[in-house]
């Protein structure tokens, strides 16, 4: 999994040209010694309960295996080099793939192989229900038992509903919809792009020849921002196959909200957001470059932010000075201005009051989510910082004279934690915060503690909690695996 701050003053030099690039980077990299240590594949997925689900995996490079642990137990393993295919938003349907194209699902806390030779297309939102292709680009549908051919042609994209009821794919540039394989209804000249639960909103795209010349599907699937030609138009579908115009000359479309009601779109005249289908608002003249949220960096669920409503996020707007001008929406889904000097959002807390971001000369800034929002100067000069999820603590590291991390607390109070020689990059979990910095070490406010001298650390940016893997090249020793608990590190069997 990528680390937090990737090419920072790429996102910065970027932004408004296209898709704001928010993935995670390592900044510097610490000497290793005669232990070698890297974590191959590693990653953590939540539930929203209280019983977090903790899931985290690592690839055996001897053995050729990938062993996966839930909530610190091994329950399975995979063929060779596995990855996070794609996963829904509770959890119910968490797939994997290797290089092979082999899937496997979590299914109950165990590892179970789907099917060979595909590629998962998209997954229900809250449903074990999932579309695959094969090489043929054949489309089939895995229902949380077996999987079942849908059509036994080319597809050029598909689309599922939120509960997995409802399921859409295009052939020929028209596309067809049902619940029941072989009984769809067909809809003309159009891609299907986006279902609520049970098709009770039915959107798609037409008018753009080039849809079925692009990589139109694996854009749309993986990622919630998608970048249309200007001759495309964004529709609307009645259970019937009947279609409804609802913009003309779409750019972009920037997703869903998690049930499907909330639509958010760009054109060449401003930033719309179609709700429940039928109620088109325009939100503002200016073009909308990203959605921001307390857990916006995670791509893997397709075209939906994870989120109630719209009015749950920042909008990030280009303006005329060249920076992000930063907005929330009212209850009436009016634009409400918070910042007009913002060049990227670094960290935010679970509820959304709190930002920290950078200018574009690199100004630390803090601010509280309101109309026009008083803001406070961090650092003159910083790209790394993260806020904790309750917004409590605050860690950027100062490169003005010398690398070093400072902790701001809820009062702003802003101390030095130590000095840096070298920086991999922050991970921040619920009960706190780690840094890689030649060691790793666990932050507790303004106090470092080192966890370990060796070893490396990676989980998700909102995870419950760290682990740590430790591979021994020049030892005959097996990779060690480590859970993370408030800087106490346990060893996984």
């Amino acid at each position: 999994m990528d680390n937090y701050y990737e090419s920072i003053e790429k996102d910065v030099e970027n932004k408004g040209k296209k898709k704001v690039n928010k993935k995670k980077v390592l900044i510097g990299a610490g000497i290793l010694g005669a232990i070698i240590v890297a974590v191959v594949i590693f990653f953590v997925v939540r539930n929203d309960d209280t019983k977090k689900l903790e899931i985290v995996t690592y690839y055996d490079k001897d053995e050729n295996i990938t062993r996966v642990h839930v909530n610190d137990r091994l329950v399975g393993e995979m063929e060779g080099d596995c990855y996070l295919a794609m996963r829904n938003m509770n959890d119910t349907g968490i797939y994997f793939s290797n290089d092979n194209s082999t899937i496997y699902v979590l299914d109950k806390k165990q590892i179970k192989e789907v099917s060979k030779a595909m590629n998962i297309v998209t997954v229900a939102n809250h449903a074990n229900v999932a579309l695959m292709t094969n090489d043929e680009g054949h489309l089939y549908r895995y229902d949380g038992k077996k999987v079942q051919v849908v059509i036994d042609e080319a597809v050029e994209c598909a689309a599922i509903s939120g509960n997995g009821k409802t399921y859409a794919y295009t052939v020929d540039g028209d596309s067809y919809f049902g619940n029941k394989i072989g009984k769809e209804t067909k809809v003309e000249d159009c891609f299907i792009t986006y279902l609520s639960d049970n098709g009770k909103l039915i959107y798609g795209l037409s008018g753009d020849e080039s849809l079925q010349e692009s990589d139109f599907m694996g854009d749309l699937y993986r990622m919630r921002e998608l970048y249309l030609q200007d001759n495309t138009n964004l529709i609307r579908i009645d259970d019937n196959g009947k279609k409804e115009e609802i913009a003309e000359s779409v750019l972009t479309i920037h997703g869903l909200n998690e049930d499907g009601t909330e639509l958010v779109y760009g054109t060449n005249d401003g930033t719309y957001i179609l709700v429940d289908g039928k109620d088109n608002k325009k939100i503002s003249d200016d073009e909308l470059v990203y959605i921001s949220y307390y857990n916006s960096d995670y791509i893997l669920y397709g075209n939906y932010n994870t989120v109630e409503s719209m009015k749950d996020t920042l909008l990030l707007f280009n303006n005329d000075s060249g920076s992000l001008k930063c907005c929330y929406l009212s209850d009436k889904y009016e634009n409400v201005n918070v910042l007009d000097d913002c060049a990227f959002i670094l960290g935010a807390d679970k509820d959304l009051t709190k930002i920290i971001y950078i200018t574009e000369d690199y100004k630390l800034i803090y601010a509280n989510v309101e109309e026009d929002a008083e803001t406070e100067v961090l650092c003159d000069d910083s790209s790394n910082a993260v806020m904790t999820p309750d917004g409590e603590d605050i860690y950027y590291v100062s490169m003005n004279e010398k690398m070093e991390l400072h902790h701001v607390d809820k009062d702003l109070k802003d101390s030095v934690v130590m000095e840096l020689s070298s920086l991999s990059g922050f991970e921040v979990v619920d009960d706190g915060c780690y840094i890689k910095a030649g060691s790793i070490y666990y932050l507790n406010g303004d106090k470092a503690t080192e966890v370990s001298s060796e070893g490396d650390i990676e989980m998700d940016y909102y995870s419950k909690k760290a682990y740590m893997t430790i591979k021994y090249e020049y030892v005959d020793k097996d990779t060690e695996l480590y859970s993370l608990d408030g800087g106490e590190k346990k060893l996984i069997e």
